[in-house]
């Protein structure tokens, strides 16, 4: 909710912003350190009137101007390919990566190596990979990764572990208040 927010106020930080590049790839900067970068950034944009211009002198009226200079950094990027960007940015030192496409991410062979995706073992052809989950606890080894069952296919035996009875599952599924996915 925070983040909604802060979007809908014109709160984004635009050294830490994602632009759009002139190939429709995206890149994301990590502008930390602005009083270093900021400069760097000028001209790896070839922008470096920016720097002469009272908006955006320094960061600070970077930030009091970011609407402006949102504006002028996204036609900055959209004047270069992701290619020519990155090029540019990483000989000025800038940090930045690409913003990956989030059909592609299955496919990122880091993300595979650090378990970060990870295979179902599920037969179904739609369900082959999946996030695994972030939460680690200690001497409790993960569950492998399954296909949520569909709505209500638990609903049943849900019941029958808090010992409703035949005759009160049936009343409530006759009342349309349970809905048992088909299974009874």
């Amino acid at each position: 909710r925070i983040g909604f927010y802060r979007q809908q106020k014109g709160w984004p930080v635009p050294a830490t912003d994602c632009y759009a590049c002139s190939d429709g790839a995206y890149v994301v900067l990590a502008v930390v350190n602005t009083q270093r970068e900021y400069p760097q950034l000028a001209k790896a944009l070839n922008c470096e009137h920016w720097l002469e211009d009272n908006r955006f002198a320094d960061f600070a009226r970077v930030m009091e101007n970011r609407d402006e200079f949102r504006q002028a950094m996204a036609a900055a990027f959209a004047q270069f390919t992701y290619p020519e960007a990155t090029r540019r940015l990483t000989e000025a030192g800038v940090t930045h990566s690409l913003v990956q496409p989030m059909a592609d991410i299955l496919d990122d062979q880091q993300l595979r190596d650090n378990n970060i995706v990870v295979e179902t073992n599920d037969p179904g052809e739609d369900y082959a990979l999946t996030v695994n989950s972030p939460i680690n606890v200690r001497e409790a080894p993960k569950k492998a990764p399954r296909r949520a069952p569909d709505v209500g296919q638990d609903s049943v035996d849900v019941l029958r572990e808090f010992d409703f009875d035949d005759g009160q599952i049936n009343a409530l599924l006759a009342q349309d208040v349970v809905f048992d996915g088909g299974q009874s």
